[in-house]
């Protein structure tokens, strides 16, 4: 099994003309990115509103923010996605891409 990074990218939430959701309560799926660990992405779709991040094989450390952020093993601020595990987030207009690192 490859170690990859699996990145699932989600619209906004829709609603009824009532106010009340409509289905999931995340929006639709609009894209997916699948990375090698130690990769930054390429850039969130404009419409994503919400991210699932996915472990395949090995886990690994990851972070979001802008086209600069990076990923450092251990360290504050990074979050700790575990062999298959998932990390989910919402994206706000701070966040632009997502990046990784391997454990150390």
């Amino acid at each position: 099994m490859a170690n990859e990074v699996i990145i699932e990218e989600y619209g906004p939430q829709k609603y009824e003309t009532d106010g009340k959701l409509s289905g999931a309560s995340i929006g639709k799926k609009i894209a997916t990115q699948v990375l090698n660990i130690g990769s930054l992405s390429a850039p969130l779709n404009q419409e994503t509103s919400y991210v699932i991040v996915q472990s395949k094989g090995a886990g690994f450390w990851m972070n979001e923010g802008a086209s600069d952020v990076t990923a450092t093993a251990n360290a504050d601020g990074n979050r700790w996605v575990p062999t298959e595990g998932v990390k989910e987030f919402p994206v706000t207009k701070e966040i632009t891409h997502v990046n990784t690192a391997a454990d150390a």
